[in-house]
C-alpha cells in the first residue's frame, strides 16, 4: 500500500511553549517534499487540543499519520493515538522517535492504535513505507503481520547527511515559537553513554558530519525562507 498524504504530529509535552519547532519532523517533511509526497504537521506543544487536531486531520484527509514518541510521555501519546484511531479508523498510524527505537515491538503491543513503528533514523524508512514497499522487508520498520509484530532488522545509520537536505518547516506555525529561530543538524551521532539519554539508540555512537569537513558553516548560508518553505 502506498501512502500519498502524510500528517506529522509532535505530541504535547510540558505546559511551556517550546523554543523551537521539532527538527526531526522538519527533516521528515523535507524528505517527503523531495519525493512529492503531500504532508502537513501539527505541533501540539503549541497548545492545540484533540478537537483542533481532529479537525485538521479531517480537513487534510491523510492516509498516514506519523507521530514521534518519547518514553517520559508515551502514555499520554498512546491516549492521543487511541482517540485518533477511533475517529479515523481507516488512517494508518506510524510511530517513531526514542520510545519506539528503545522499546521496539513492545511499543506496538502497548498501543494497538499503532500500525507501524520506525526505529532509529526514520527518513528513509518512512519514504520506503510511503512508496509502497512491503513493510516486512523494510529495514528499521515494525509491522503487524497476522497477529504478530514483525521487525525487519536495523537499518544502517546514514553516512551521507548532505543527501537529507535541510529540514523543511513548511506548515509549521513558526511565528508562535519564542526563540524566533529554526534548528538544523550539522552532525549526528553521540560518543557518550549518559544513562538517561536515548541518543545512541536513535542516531548511533559514531559521529557523522555534514560535508567533507567538520565545519559545515558555508553550506548553511541559505536564506531562512528556504527552511520555512516560503
Amino acid at each position: 500500500m502506498r501512502f500519498e498524504r502524510v500528517f506529522l504530529i509532535h505530541p504535547a509535552t510540558t505546559p511551556q511553549l517550546p523554543e523551537y519547532p521539532p527538527v526531526g519532523l522538519g527533516y521528515l517533511g523535507e524528505v517527503l517534499r523531495q519525493h512529492r509526497i503531500a504532508h502537513t504537521v501539527m505541533d501540539m506543544r503549541l497548545g492545540h487540543d484533540g478537537s483542533a487536531l481532529h479537525a485538521k486531520i479531517a480537513d487534510f484527509q491523510p492516509d498516514l499519520i506519523g507521530v514521534s514518541l518519547v518514553t517520559l510521555l508515551h502514555a499520554r501519546a498512546y491516549t492521543l493515538l487511541r482517540d485518533i484511531k477511533a475517529q479515523f479508523p481507516h488512517v494508518a498510524i506510524v510511530a517513531g522517535g526514542p520510545h519506539v527505537s528503545t522499546y521496539r515491538a513492545e511499543a506496538l503491543r502497548q498501543s494497538p492504535a499503532i500500525d507501524f513503528g520506525v526505529t532509529m533514523e526514520g527518513e528513509h524508512a518512512l519514504l520506503d513505507l510511503c512508496r509502497g514497499a512491503d513493510p516486512s522487508g523494510i529495514p528499521g520498520v515494525l509491522s503487524r503481520q497476522g497477529g504478530t509484530i514483525h521487525y525487519a532488522g536495523d537499518r544502517p545509520y546514514l553516512t551521507d547527511l548532505d543527501g537529507l537536505g535541510f529540514p523543511r518547516y513548511e506548515g509549521f506555525e513558526l511565528g508562535r515559537y519564542p526563540a524566533g529561530d529554526v534548528a538544523v543538524l550539522t552532525s549526528r551521532g553521540c560518543p557518550y553513554s549518559c544513562i538517561f539519554c536515548a541518543a545512541q539508540t536513535v542516531i548511533g555512537r559514531r559521529f557523522r558530519f555534514r560535508g567533507d569537513r567538520p565545519s559545515p558553516v558555508p553550506s548553511l548560508r541559505s536564506p531562512p525562507a528556504r527552511l520555512a518553505g516560503t
